[in-house]
């Protein structure tokens, strides 16, 4: 991946981050971060997530794959969703098409 400098310069916050974490990590890091989350607000009573036998991938993969996009500026979110599906399918193996 590319190191991004902003207009003043400087290294952007993604890039930081990616100097010192694999994208991989940056995936498990937040994943694990935001399912503790989830699963806590639910035992609390504090909001309800939906079930389904069939669901694939759960809340927090699908929304770290958002967080991170979005902090990776990806402008293209189907794209970006393929591209991890794919590259990334050890850390996201039940991922829906």
């Amino acid at each position: 991946m590319r190191v991004k400098i902003g207009e003043d310069g400087r290294m952007t916050k993604s890039a930081h981050l990616l100097e010192k974490h694999t994208l991989a990590d940056v995936f498990l890091i937040v994943c694990v971060l935001l399912d503790d989350y989830l699963k806590a607000g639910v035992a609390v009573g504090r909001f309800e997530l939906p079930q389904s036998p069939q669901q694939k991938g759960s809340y927090a993969e699908l929304m770290c794959i958002a967080i991170v996009g979005d902090w990776l500026k990806q402008r293209y979110a189907g794209d970006w969703y393929r591209l991890v599906k794919h590259e990334y399918d050890e850390l996201f193996p039940e991922l829906p098409d």
